[in-house]
């Protein structure tokens, strides 16, 4: 395989792994999924991402509402910035993970401020007209919106979802491969 095919191939891994392992809204009856924490070493166990430091998905510190939604995390947990080569989210959003799980690859997790058809509309008004085209993506209407992206030579992997019990929050989660 040619170094981007690999790199394409990274990527949508990665995306099918975060995807499959989330599982949109939850019975009340299921454990809740927290927000990732900061690990230093792999594998990551539970419900994370194996191999991947920093994405676990254990309960530490979450608190959860009616129906299984999570609480929206406090501004005080906003700890990193955004991914320099990420298209843009709305003001307010809450940067709340960022790791480097290889080489040229970063995820970046962020509870943002919008509803998913807000998002859809971004993507449309903002990200197209910014030089972004979609290469793959589906939704699932009022759970979560997926895609992968290429803008010159970056592709990014994203997955919005509804899981916050504040209704117009989203937790998204961006893989930058460059």
């Amino acid at each position: 395989m040619r170094p981007p095919a690999r790199q394409l191939v990274v990527l949508l891994l990665v995306v099918a792994v975060v995807v499959g392992l989330g599982g949109g809204c939850r019975k009340s009856k299921d454990k809740p999924t927290a927000r990732p924490t900061t690990t230093s070493s792999p594998p990551v166990t539970g419900r994370g991402v194996a191999g991947v430091p920093g994405v676990d998905s254990g309960t530490t510190g979450t608190t959860t509402g009616p129906g299984g939604c999570l609480a929206l995390p406090a501004e005080a947990e906003a700890k990193t910035e955004p991914h320099p080569d990420m298209p843009p989210l709305p003001d307010g959003t809450r940067w709340l993970e960022r790791v480097n799980p290889q080489p040229g690859q970063t995820l970046v997790i962020a509870a943002v401020p919008e509803t998913l058809p807000k998002m859809q509309e971004r993507i449309r008004k903002v990200w197209f007209p910014g030089g972004w085209r979609e290469l793959a993506g589906e939704s699932e209407p009022g759970r979560e919106v997926e895609g992968v992206f290429q803008r010159q030579d970056v592709r990014l992997g994203m997955r919005a979802r509804v899981l916050y019990c504040e209704e117009a929050w989203l937790e998204v989660r961006m893989v930058v491969n460059r």
